[in-house]
């Protein structure tokens, strides 16, 4: 296949690249969206962005701020509640890096958030014992929080004694009992 910008109607397609989405240039001359896209980057003329190729969500004033190549689009989608919640939870529902949040933040001049943050329990469990088949020692370690040694007879019971705790690391068997 001939390059696009060697076609009789590459012409028209530059004239009506500011006025139309990929999606609708596609349609009219019948090629896939991306190959117009590649043809543009490639005779160095940018296609302004419109509000048909951004999210439903994002405005007239997001199409400037949008950067090619970015996973703005997916920030867009969250925009009312960048700075209204953690970063992280941004992150997690937008599918991207905690740095891209922050850095998308910092670009459109977005505060971060500045309210309550969620703590993780620091409750430890109650150690689950039993007579049964003997007592085993169980070393636990939490992400934030000190490790403790929990006693019980297998160690199902000392997972669900410790399942509400906070975030556990490592469960070392340490030995069984005497007593």
């Amino acid at each position: 296949m001939q390059p696009l910008e060697t076609q009789d109607w590459w012409p028209e397609l530059l004239r009506l690249k500011d006025s139309l989405s990929l999606k609708q240039l596609a349609e009219r001359f019948g090629v896939n969206a991306g190959a117009i896209s590649s043809a543009l980057r490639r005779v160095d003329s940018v296609k302004s962005v419109s509000d048909d190729d951004l999210p439903p969500e994002a405005g007239a004033d997001d199409a400037e701020a949008r950067r090619r190549g970015s996973k703005d689009s997916l920030l867009f989608a969250l925009s009312n509640k960048i700075g209204t919640v953690p970063d992280n939870e941004i992150a997690r529902l937008a599918g991207v890096s905690l740095r891209t949040v922050a850095s998308f933040r910092s670009r459109n001049k977005i505060p971060a958030y500045d309210g309550p943050r969620r703590r993780k329990s620091s409750k430890k469990p109650a150690a689950a014992t039993s007579t049964k088949g003997g007592t085993s020692a169980w070393l636990v370690s939490f992400r934030n929080s000190p490790d403790c040694v929990i006693l019980g007879d297998s160690l199902l019971r000392v997972v669900e004694s410790i399942r509400e705790s906070g975030e556990v690391v490592k469960v070392s068997w340490v030995g069984h009992v005497q007593g």
